[in-house]
C-alpha cells in the first residue's frame, strides 16, 4: 500500500486505519489521534490526512467521537488563502478506490 500511495504523487491523501509509515516521505500529517473508544495498537489510526503543503491543526470540528475525525487548513500554492478541508467531507465520502 505505501508503494502505491507513492506512485499517485497526490497533493492530499487521506488514509484510514493505517499507521504513518504507509504515507509518501516528506509532506506534513495530521492524524485523529488513537482513541477510538476501543483497544487498538498506538501506531494505528483511524483517520490520517497527509500533505504536500504545511497544514495548520484544528480542531475545527468539535461535536464528532474522538479518534475518528482529523480536520486542518492548507496553504497552498497558487492562492494565499486555505480552505477548510473538513468542508469536503461529503466529498471524500463518495470517493472510489483506486483499485
Amino acid at each position: 500500500m505505501a508503494a502505491r500511495l507513492r506512485e499517485v504523487a497526490a497533493d492530499v491523501l487521506v488514509v484510514t486505519e493505517g499507521s504513518r509509515d504507509l504515507l509518501p516521505p516528506g509532506g506534513h500529517v495530521i492524524d485523529a489521534g488513537a482513541d477510538w473508544g476501543y483497544e487498538s495498537p498506538p501506531y494505528r489510526h483511524k483517520t490520517m490526512l497527509w500533505s504536500r503543503w504545511p497544514l495548520a491543526g484544528g480542531p475545527l470540528i468539535d461535536h464528532v467521537a474522538s479518534g475518528l475525525v482529523c480536520d486542518a487548513t492548507e496553504a497552498w500554492p497558487g492562492r494565499d488563502d486555505g480552505g477548510r478541508l473538513s468542508d469536503h467531507a461529503g466529498v471524500l465520502c463518495r470517493l472510489r478506490s483506486a483499485d
